[in-house]
């Protein structure tokens, strides 16, 4: 005859498959599932407290170094939610009283450097900005892409130099300003290639983007994917961060319709505004600013892209009066 299981090892093993439980709750279960076993749900209960060490000096040091092993709670004590994995996610903030430049999609080093140097000039000479920033792409991290790659252009090393070289050049341009790089959909790959083919890697600083492209030796902050810049009241996103949107009128009519609000984005290669008004008259605006890098690639020798950067001059209060560029193909800078 196969020998009886102890009330006693039914509730540590009760206890085991569900920790987090109050003893009362768990002396009900006990009970209901094993009647026979006990005279009443208050003798399942004593022997819940006996199995996690609550009852008895004696018991408590017994049962000290067993997994059931769990500290009295304090009278009407009630299971709190369990604490959550997600991450906190909030804008980064510029501040206010600053005069911005953007520049994004410049690829490099698929970059030009005719619309690049007409955009800087531009901004040296007429705008003076206090901060300059890197909205998203101005890496095109080509070798480590999902995408079909010519085997003759897989030359990761070779982009880093050229990327490296570039942010030098345009951090001298601009010695005095503020520097900010949003991370966008191309820098993104870099991520991507390691979680998918080394994750072992990731927690390594040498796999992170502001350390290969030595940023924090260049004086610039970097911000994370899918992270808002603010610029006074003026939400800046790089624009992927928004889904497929080219089947919208334009790309700043599609920015509007995911956000519904007042925006600034890049990501599409072209300059763009749009106005919505709601019922008592009040105008929403969104933009969208163009490229810098070469327009007829590869996978795109048939597009709409143009050149083309944005220039916000933003109030003390926050307000904000934004000029949308865009460029010719004499490279000539004209009001959008």
């Amino acid at each position: 005859m196969a020998k009886a299981i102890k009330g006693i090892d039914l509730a540590r093993k009760l206890c085991a498959e569900h920790p987090d439980a109050t003893s009362r709750s768990l002396a009900r279960r006990l009970y209901r599932e094993n009647v026979e076993r006990f005279s009443s749900q208050d003798a399942a209960y004593l022997c819940l407290r006996r199995a996690r060490g609550n009852q008895g000096t004696k018991n408590r040091e017994k049962c000290k170094q067993t997994d059931e092993r769990r500290a009295n709670l304090r009278e009407g004590w009630i299971q709190s939610c369990p604490p959550s994995h997600a991450e906190e996610w909030v804008p980064f903030d510029m501040g206010a009283g600053i005069r911005v430049l953007s520049l994004s999609d410049a690829h490099v080093p698929y970059h030009e450097p005719k619309a690049i140097t007409a955009a800087v000039e531009y901004a040296r000479k007429k705008f003076k900005p206090d901060v300059v920033l890197i909205n998203g792409d101005w890496c095109d991290f080509y070798s480590v892409s999902r995408w079909d790659k010519d085997p003759k252009k897989r030359d990761f090393i070779g982009e880093l130099e050229t990327c490296r070289e570039s942010l030098n050049w345009l951090r001298g341009r601009f010695p005095k300003a503020r520097f900010v790089y949003k991370e966008g959909n191309h820098e993104n790959r870099f991520t991507k290639f390691i979680w998918n083919k080394a994750s072992e890697l990731w927690g390594m600083d040498a796999c992170r983007i502001e350390h290969i492209l030595k940023l924090e030796e260049m004086g610039i902050e970097w911000v994370d994917d899918q992270r808002p810049i603010m610029a006074g009241g003026l939400p800046i996103l790089h624009g992927h961060e928004l889904g497929n949107f080219t089947n919208s009128v334009n790309h700043a009519r599609g920015s509007f319709l995911r956000t519904l609000h007042t925006v600034l984005v890049a990501h599409g290669h072209r300059t763009s505004t749009h106005c919505e008004p709601n019922m008592f008259g009040s105008e929403t605006t969104t933009w969208s600013q163009g490229c810098l890098c070469n327009r007829w690639p590869e996978y795109a020798k048939f597009n709409k892209w143009n050149w083309g950067f944005a220039c916000v001059d933003v109030a003390n209060e926050g307000s904000f009066d934004l000029m949308n560029f865009r460029m010719s193909s004499d490279y000539e800078v004209r009001t959008a």
